[in-house]
């Protein structure tokens, strides 16, 4: 899925969305592992009449926040990569202006 979605992406000119793919792809892969896991906890726990799901929720809520944290620092990672990179200029248009003052 994320292959057909990079190559429609590769044709647009603007780079902020191969950044939002790049950064994307392994955080999206572990928070499909942390909520099929979390399914699969749940129906062994309601099948079973265990207390298990008392541990395995917070931890699913922790590993949910960590993967969000993960995603947000390889964007901001990629995201700088891009504005300072002196190979591939971001244009005017790409770039975020700071406030009305400041030209980028």
């Amino acid at each position: 899925m994320f292959n057909r979605l990079a190559e429609q992406l590769a044709k647009t000119r603007n780079i902020w969305d191969d950044i939002l793919l790049l950064a994307a792809r392994k955080p999206v892969a572990l928070m499909i592992w942390v909520i099929g896991g979390s399914w699969a906890l749940n129906v062994v726990d309601r099948s079973t009449g265990s207390d298990f799901m008392s541990v395995a929720d917070p931890a699913r809520r922790v590993l949910v926040i960590v993967t969000i944290a993960w995603f947000l620092i390889r964007f901001i990672r990629r995201a700088e990569i891009a504005l300072v990179s002196p190979e591939k200029p971001l244009s005017l248009w790409t770039r975020p202006r700071l406030a009305p003052w400041v030209s980028c």
